[in-house]
């Protein structure tokens, strides 16, 4: 299996950054072929079997199966024509939230598009259990770029 994973952010250090590291990462455990990619050319170079589109500000770039994340709340792209067109390319989505279904259900059933959602958990790739040590309990909250705003009381 060869998978392209299509990062709009490559080199920067944002959280779609070290996403694509940890997807490569479980991809290989699999024993698949992965590259991580920016531009139509970068994906035709590899042929890939399909490509993960990790960010909706950025379209399908090339004739293979493109499946877009679509795990950012819709408020950040609801009202962005550009961004609306970037969704309606893909071929299919990865969600995490049945809101997110709903979103792209009342976006897409009046359209003539065949489409599908599946369900798409990040996590890590491969870690060994460690029991937890229960003397001293603790809670860490670990996010990335926006979640410090979304969960402010917390912090």
């Amino acid at each position: 299996m060869k998978v392209a994973i299509q990062n709009p952010f490559t080199g920067q250090c944002v959280a779609e950054t070290e996403l694509s590291r940890r997807m490569s990462l479980a991809a290989q455990n699999l024993g698949w072929q992965v590259a991580e990619v920016h531009t139509a050319p970068e994906i035709k170079a590899f042929q890939p079997d399909f490509v993960i589109a990790l960010h909706n500000n950025s379209p399908k770039l090339a004739e293979y199966p493109t499946y877009g994340c679509m795990w950012n709340p819709p408020s950040f792209f609801e009202g962005t024509e550009k961004y609306i067109q970037h969704v309606l390319s893909y071929d299919g989505y990865l969600t995490s939230a049945k809101s997110i279904d709903r979103w792209l259900h009342h976006l897409l059933y009046t359209t003539p598009k065949v489409w599908l959602t599946a369900p798409f958990y990040t996590s890590c790739p491969q870690t060994l259990y460690q029991p937890p040590i229960w003397k001293i309990p603790a809670l860490a909250y670990l996010g990335s770029n926006w979640d410090g705003l979304q969960v402010s009381s917390l912090i």
